[in-house]
């Protein structure tokens, strides 16, 4: 939290806070901590520059988290750059599917809708 504190301006105590996040299924953390470091646009250009902080990870992470934390559409969303990421990646291939799933459980059906007519 401290790194996050110090150096806003960069992803890589955002990314580390949420893998830790991660590991401890604190899914509102891992979630505010992607959020965070996705908003930081541009690398920073130093030598301590990580280049997982600008591939699938962040995104990768906020799928996850939005998963959890009922964000459908926001977790398909992440979960889509992810993959454009990495598109050979298959587990970043397997979760979009996941939560494409999980999106059209969510979808009404046509009996439901015409009940609300």
């Amino acid at each position: 939290f401290r790194a996050v504190a110090e150096c806003s301006h960069v992803r890589e105590p955002f990314l580390a806070l949420a893998e830790y996040g991660y590991r401890l299924r604190d899914w509102p953390l891992v979630w505010a901590m992607a959020q965070g470091g996705l908003g930081i646009k541009t690398p920073s250009g130093s030598y301590l520059e990580e280049s997982a902080c600008w591939g699938a990870a962040l995104y990768d992470y906020a799928a996850i988290a939005g998963y959890y934390l009922g964000l459908y559409e926001k977790a398909a969303e992440y979960a889509r750059l992810a993959c454009a990421a990495e598109p050979e990646n298959p587990r970043l291939l397997k979760n979009l599917d996941l939560i494409g799933q999980k999106l059209n459980e969510q979808k009404p059906t046509a009996a439901e809708t015409e009940g609300n007519a």
